[in-house]
């Protein structure tokens, strides 16, 4: 799944569990029952991400709950060390070079 299709599902979800806060599917099929048991582990780890967000001070609003689900802050966390690892090496192959 790309990260469009995600954002597009988190999207759908948070409005499906925003507009409906007390409403389940009824059925008997196995799939109602998994889906109703997925919006209510997602209800609950954006109320968790919410909690955190508040005790920590930052802001809460969508796109930080989006962000913290999507994990785009960690994704650009891990990206920085490896450029900085490859400027140093960039940096250190010119020097030899230049002192040839």
């Amino acid at each position: 799944m790309t990260s469009k299709e995600q954002n597009l599902a988190s999207k759908d979800l948070l409005k499906l569990v925003n507009e409906t806060p007390n409403k389940k599917l009824k059925s008997n099929f196995d799939e109602s029952r998994t889906l109703n048991t997925y919006l209510d582990i997602f209800k609950s780890r954006i109320y968790e991400i919410q909690k955190n967000l508040i005790h920590s001070g930052k802001k809460v609003n969508g796109e930080s709950i989006k962000n913290i689900l999507l994990r785009i802050d960690e994704i650009k966390r891990k990206l920085l060390p490896i450029f900085y690892e490859y400027n140093i090496r960039i940096a250190f192959i010119e020097l030899l070079s230049f002192k040839e």
